[in-house]
């Protein structure tokens, strides 16, 4: 089980987001900052990283997740490993 996008009309999810207040714009910036970093090879964001290298990532953070000794946040992890897996076709 992971962390998954969720929906405009997930209202379960949406309502934790406004209570715990994690969509201010300061934290949106970070995670996009975060994810872009990962996903894309150029600054403009408009290639992403080849399909090895997000392979690669991929099995990196899943072990990351599964031995998870350097700190990461799980369901920081686990959203990572969503998107590598949709680049690297998994």
């Amino acid at each position: 089980m992971g962390i998954y996008p969720i929906t405009a009309t997930d209202q379960d999810a949406i309502d934790t987001i406004k209570i715990l207040n994690l969509n201010t714009p300061k934290l949106k910036g970070l995670r996009g900052k975060v994810i872009a970093g990962l996903i894309y090879q150029d600054r403009s964001e408009r290639e992403f990283i080849p399909i090895q290298d997000a392979q690669r990532l991929l099995t990196t953070y899943e072990h990351y997740n599964l031995d998870n000794t350097r700190g990461y946040l799980p369901e920081f992890l686990s959203a990572i490993i969503y998107l590598l897996r949709l680049l690297s076709g998994k």
